[in-house]
């Protein structure tokens, strides 16, 4: 169990040092629009982790879906950098949004190692779509 936890510590660090990114309105980028939604999320992810340290499976499932919820609204930005593809920027959204479920879903049945499969993902997601996309 310390090595998961060690595990979750260090995607979380690596997820909050990667921040923020940019987006859109009506198709273009919209920064104001896109910080906003990044900054909600950022958030929502250290309530996560602290969550899952505190083996605060409720919380964790709670907030695991809230982050679900965000995921189809990073899905509708555009960001600055790639546009040309939103395809696959949409798609790693989805990824964020899938795996937020499991991870919601591991934490009602207190299974650590699909909560630590899950967010491992989730945070893969979003390490690769601020490597992609990200300014």
């Amino acid at each position: 169990m310390k090595t998961a936890i060690a595990l979750l510590a260090t995607l979380a660090a690596i997820l909050f040092v990667l921040g923020a990114g940019s987006a859109p309105a009506q198709g273009r980028y919209n920064k104001a629009a896109f910080e906003k939604v990044m900054e909600q999320a950022n958030r929502e992810n250290r309530v996560l982790l602290g969550s899952l340290i505190a083996a605060n499976w409720g919380r964790a499932g709670s907030t695991a879906e809230t982050i679900e919820e965000l995921s189809a609204e990073i899905r509708t930005l555009t960001p600055k950098r790639n546009t040309d593809r939103i395809d696959h920027f949409r798609a790693t959204a989805d990824s964020l949004g899938v795996w937020a479920g499991r991870l919601a879903a591991a934490a009602e049945a207190e299974d650590g190692r699909q909560i630590s499969e899950a967010f491992g993902k989730m945070v893969g997601a979003c390490v690769h779509c601020h490597a992609t996309f990200r300014e």
